[in-house]
């Protein structure tokens, strides 16, 4: 095995970090149904995906078309990034510094 430095990160799994968000949060309201709202909204976009068989696609990022930003699910995915760098601040690897 070939070992080569980069700058992002060299050992990118000591930097896995498992969240189980139906323990901290109320999962269900919080997520699926702000997600299910925001989904039958008529003002998501759509687009075909030739790899879904049954399924549908979002055309581009939810979270850019204004409705989920303004849900408990960005304060929460916030949160949870904070926690990633605190917890990490102390390295010096390209991923964590920036």
């Amino acid at each position: 095995m070939v070992k080569k430095s980069t700058p992002f990160r060299n050992d990118p799994l000591k930097y896995v970090v498992k969240t189980d968000l139906n323990e901290k949060y109320d999962f269900k309201n919080i997520f699926v149904k702000t997600v299910r709202d925001v989904l039958i909204d008529n003002s998501v976009s759509y687009k075909e995906q030739e790899y879904l068989t049954n399924w549908i696609q979002t055309a581009g990022n939810i979270f850019a078309q204004g409705k989920v930003p303004q849900t408990e699910i960005e304060s929460i995915i916030h949160h949870e990034i904070i926690k990633y760098r605190i917890k990490f601040k102390d390295r010096t690897e390209g991923f964590t510094k920036r």
